[in-house]
């Protein structure tokens, strides 16, 4: 699981092409936790007793979290495989560091959708064939994700966050062009792509 700019990477952005579909499972998951109480007694002598509670849990979407992963230029694979139109509309999503963020190789790579103003915060991701993404609610917010050539996230429904988590394996070679449908088209920075296999 790792963590990219703003969110976990446990990888999307603007325009309103796609392309090719592939292949890919899917799972839902919905995080929820109990706070518990521990008792710990020294020994007798002192009748001294501690007692510490766990504090609830808090939500995973850390906006301010350092980055990690390499970001590739605009002569790389990932970028050759988009049209013009998602390279234009990649261009002005605020989360976009100007190439894809390379997470080839990295496990599950965990992207949060809504960051700001529904704003995915890594908008553009590199994968190996076979990687799984997860798309990450913030708290309290109301999104979706719209695989815009396809169907291969209709199994994700438009629900509110509280930690509510979505994953697909990128199964085949190929470009996932997604947006977030409740942010509507006009909001680029709702757009995102994972592009996976290697040149």
């Amino acid at each position: 699981m790792k963590q990219f700019g703003g969110l976990l990477i446990t990888g999307t952005v603007a325009g309103c092409s796609s392309d090719s579909s592939s292949g890919g499972t899917q799972t839902e998951a919905r995080s929820s936790t109990t706070p518990t109480a521990t008792e710990a007694t020294t020994p007798e002598a002192t009748q001294a007793t501690t007692e510490s509670q766990t504090p609830e849990a808090t939500p995973t979407t850390t906006e301010n979290a350092t980055p990690s992963g390499d970001y590739t230029g605009k002569d790389s694979y990932p970028w050759k495989q988009l049209t013009e139109r998602q390279k234009n509309t990649l261009e002005y999503s605020p989360h976009f560091e100007g190439g894809f963020l390379d997470a080839r190789g990295e496990g599950t790579v965990e992207i949060i959708n809504g960051v700001g103003f529904g704003f995915m915060s890594e908008p553009a991701v590199w994968v190996d064939v076979g990687q799984t993404v997860k798309w990450v609610w913030p708290d309290g917010e109301e999104h979706s994700l719209k695989d815009e050539n396809g169907d291969r996230l209709s199994h994700i429904p438009r629900v509110e966050g509280d930690d509510t988590s979505f994953t697909y394996t990128l199964e085949e070679e190929g470009k996932l062009w997604y947006s977030c449908r409740t942010h509507g088209r006009g909001w680029k920075g709702s757009y995102g792509v994972i592009v996976a296999g290697s040149e």
